[in-house]
């Protein structure tokens, strides 16, 4: 893998590996500059979550919210400064910090509906204090759809349309997706 090429120089395998995730970003082309470039930054963000998170000794610092829509790389290199820092002292330095915000572990259907279980979800809110969006959920016809959610002690909980049999959850889909979980 890359990490291993990247590790394997130094001969340090105990090194620290930080993934970045893609900002929000619509690409359009230049003979249609309405019109959105389809490209899947949403299935390259999920890459690179369980990139930073299956690795052994890896972390991921998601920038989602910390870029230009129209512009690849953000301008706004404090906040992606400070995210990676923060994964940095918590894993190679062994800081006791939150190290990220959340990210999601696990989701099963209860009776209130379905539970995302997040680490670092202490505080677990909309950061505009509203109601939780970006949140989908699919049933065994594959078609997903936008959900109500609530934060809940640590989970975000999905409120399952009528006749729905969930099967897939997802989160933030799309190349700048309107989500606001923090």
């Amino acid at each position: 893998t890359t990490v291993a090429v990247c590790r394997q120089p130094a001969r340090n395998t105990s090194s620290v590996t930080v993934t970045l995730t893609i900002s929000g970003y619509l690409r359009t082309t230049r003979a249609a500059p309405r019109r959105v470039t389809r490209l899947n930054w949403s299935a390259m963000r999920g890459v690179q979550l369980r990139l930073g998170e299956t690795l052994w000794n890896s972390g991921t610092a998601v920038t989602l919210d910390g870029g230009d829509i129209g512009n690849i790389h953000p301008k706004d290199k404090k906040t992606v400064g400070e995210r990676l820092a923060r994964l940095a002292l918590a894993r190679a330095y062994g800081r006791s910090i939150v190290e990220a915000g959340p990210i999601p572990l696990s989701a099963g259907l209860t009776a209130k509906g379905v539970e995302v279980v997040f680490k670092n979800a202490a505080g677990l809110r909309p950061a505009d204090g509203k109601q939780l969006k970006g949140f989908q959920l699919a049933g065994t016809d594959g078609k997903f759809t936008y959900v109500d959610a609530k934060a809940a002690a640590g989970t975000a909980v999905l409120a399952v349309p009528a006749g729905m049999k969930p099967v897939r959850v997802r989160y933030a889909w799309d190349g700048s997706p309107n989500a606001n979980l923090i």
